[in-house]
């Protein structure tokens, strides 16, 4: 349908214009948008994110009206903090000139869950030491860091290992997903995740492949 709500909650903007309202309050989905300004449609999301899946500002609408006609529709944040997934680039770059890069994209309270990307010296420092990097981000920061992902490489070009195994995890992540479950339970240990790994929405599937096909890649350049 053309609210991008899809089949969870089915909705047609067409059905509710015509019938002499200002303004239509749409409930149950948690995502704020705006559907349409003549008239009004809005989905006003709620009023904190619960997890990373509601990132962003949450809160409510107020109506203005005036004459007995909808006049102003504004947007009011009221979430004590926000969820935000945010991106870090490592390529000529310190933790330091990192999280002053992240400062500007986030408030202090908010939960952060943090990728970074790239190439540089970094990279050592993320893989032997997640736990130090999260807590010196949460010093600086004032915030609260539930996840760092890795997805970054040493300052050095690729060798030929690396090479090879990302671009078979670039393979699978572009084939089928079923195709990619079916050599996932082909492994005994593996059998017991389905559950798990069904869950998950496509996106989160390949970056899973993605996140997989780097740690390997890694962990087998560093055993040469």
């Amino acid at each position: 349908d053309s609210s991008g709500v899809g089949a969870y909650s089915p909705f047609d903007p067409r059905s509710l214009s015509g019938k002499g309202v200002d303004y239509w309050a749409l409930g149950h989905i948690h995502a704020r948008q705006v559907i349409s300004e003549s008239p009004y449609m809005v989905y006003p999301g709620n009023i904190q994110g619960r997890d990373m899946g509601e990132t962003g500002e949450k809160g409510a609408y107020l109506v203005t009206v005036t004459e007995g006609r909808v006049s102003e529709c504004r947007f009011i944040p009221t979430q004590s903090f926000c969820f935000r997934e945010l991106t870090a680039d490592i390529t000529s770059s310190d933790l330091r000139t990192a999280v002053s890069v992240l400062r500007g994209q986030c408030r202090r309270g908010d939960c952060l869950r943090i990728t970074f990307r790239g190439s540089g010296v970094m990279d050592a420092m993320l893989r032997k030491e997640p736990e130090a990097v999260r807590k010196s981000i949460e010093s600086d920061l004032g915030c609260t860091v539930s996840e760092i992902r890795v997805m970054t490489r040493p300052d050095s070009p690729p060798g030929p290992i690396t090479e090879a195994v990302e671009a078979r995890g670039r393979a699978l992540a572009d084939a089928p997903r079923e195709e990619v479950m079916g050599i996932l339970m082909s492994k005994t240990l593996m059998k017991n995740y389905r559950t798990y790994f069904e869950s998950m929405s496509d996106e989160e599937f390949r970056d899973l492949v993605d996140r997989s096909t780097r740690l390997a890649a890694s962990a087998m350049e560093g055993s040469r």
